[in-house]
């Protein structure tokens, strides 16, 4: 009699146990089905839905044109509306504009509900047009290879001097240019636009066909030619092994000093500022 009353307990137990599980089972699965009823409601509301066709470019640089715009724009991962409650929205836009070659770094990427989507990038600027077989490459600051391929000089906002004598071939878009003569001219161009090119001349192009001594060590690594085909001997570029060259700052005085005493380089053979004096 007691074996039985044992059992009896025990299955009352059992019984309101699984009573217990099914109905928080119910309840959970009704949570799921409800939240699943609502996300899929939200995904398809056109009041969330970031169309891409409106897509606007704010805060832009005056120095970026059109081309660089729509190829930016471009590369939005979406080509139809979707909802501001896509999963992993934010982080597959992210990760597709940091690939973008025109594109050094993404600073943020946040929903603005309903509808909005904001992208924050810091773009590469050119610094230099790479000469090579007759074609033009720009490189930014880092010697990375920008979009775009041109027979002439490209007209952008921005001063860009041709880099000439290279003898690297260019690299893929978005990649560094592996060589040291790009790296070279790139230098030299930034470092010209940050301190400032001598109004009174213009700077036709920058040579690095002497990278490392390469045609004669004797020689200077870098010739800017300026005016009137006038060679301005640089020295090397801080790009390379700076040891025993003068700052840029002083190079350029020495230039400017030479200006002074013979406008426009009018009669002038040759200039060498890699020198102290």
């Amino acid at each position: 009699m007691a074996f039985v009353r044992g059992l009896y307990a025990v299955l009352r137990f059992l019984y309101a146990w699984s009573a217990a599980v099914f109905i928080v089972g119910g309840v959970a699965f009704l949570v799921l089905l409800i939240h699943r009823k609502v996300y899929d409601h939200l995904l398809h509301d056109d009041r969330y839905q970031v169309d891409p066709s409106r897509l606007v470019v704010e805060n832009r640089p005056p120095w970026v044109g059109e081309g660089i715009v729509r190829s930016v724009r471009a590369s939005f991962p979406y080509r139809e509306p979707i909802s501001i409650f896509e999963n992993g929205l934010t982080e597959n836009i992210g990760k597709v504009y940091a690939g973008h070659p025109w594109v050094e770094r993404v600073r943020y990427v946040k929903k603005e509900f309903p509808n909005r989507i904001v992208v924050a990038v810091d773009l590469r600027r050119p610094v230099a047009a790479i000469e090579f077989k007759s074609r033009f490459y720009l490189v930014d600051r880092n010697a990375v290879r920008l979009p775009g391929t041109w027979i002439r000089l490209p007209e952008l906002p921005l001063a860009l001097p041709p880099v000439i004598g290279v003898r690297s071939a260019p690299t893929r878009e978005g990649r560094a240019w592996q060589g040291a003569d790009v790296a070279a001219g790139g230098a030299v161009a930034l470092a010209m636009r940050d301190h400032g090119v001598p109004e009174d001349v213009p700077l036709m192009a920058i040579d690095v066909e002497n990278t490392g001594g390469r045609k004669d060590p004797r020689e200077s690594e870098i010739v800017l030619w300026m005016g009137d085909s006038v060679p301005v001997e640089w020295g090397r570029s801080v790009a390379g092994d700076p040891f025993g060259e003068i700052p840029v700052e002083q190079k350029l005085k020495n230039l400017r000093l030479v200006l002074l005493a013979r406008p426009g380089l009018t009669g002038v053979g040759r200039v060498r500022v890699q020198y102290d004096s």
